[in-house]
């Protein structure tokens, strides 16, 4: 007899062979990076700053303007004052088609692209196993 979470973990584990190169029941593999276990990992976010930032630097956005882009997205995500299909929404279409960032004041923004549809193998995509994130209430 199965145990509550069994089916789960089959699960995750096929969609993790599909996406990454781990293989563990499966051959093939999307080539995303397999990031490991992080359930019990201290400072989990639903944006890895120290993921995404050398990303977008390698796309020739300055540093100034990868901050503004990160802050924007993460604000985003934090889902305040929205109802989640509307936050949702909202973030999807920034990662479809990118933020405006003004480089410096009173000069024309230029669009920061999270996620290069053009060129799918030009991304840098990764996962994990069982991503957990404290949320606001302290008892969590």
């Amino acid at each position: 007899m199965s145990t509550i979470g069994e089916a789960e973990r089959r699960a995750q584990n096929r969609v993790i062979d599909l996406l990454s190169d781990k293989q563990t029941d499966a051959p093939g593999g999307l080539g995303w990076r397999y990031l490991g276990d992080w359930q019990k990992r201290d400072g989990n976010a639903n944006i890895e700053d120290e993921l995404l930032r050398p990303w977008l630097l390698s796309r020739g956005y300055a540093p100034e303007v990868v901050a503004q882009a990160i802050t924007l997205l993460k604000r985003e995500a934090r889902m305040e004052g929205t109802k989640l299909y509307e936050a949702n929404q909202s973030f999807y279409e920034m990662l479809r088609y990118g933020v405006p960032v003004a480089p410096g004041p009173g000069e024309a923004p230029i669009t920061v692209r999270f996620v290069d549809w053009t060129e799918p193998a030009a991304n840098d995509m990764g996962v994990a196993d069982e991503v957990a994130i404290k949320g606001k209430d302290p008892k969590c």
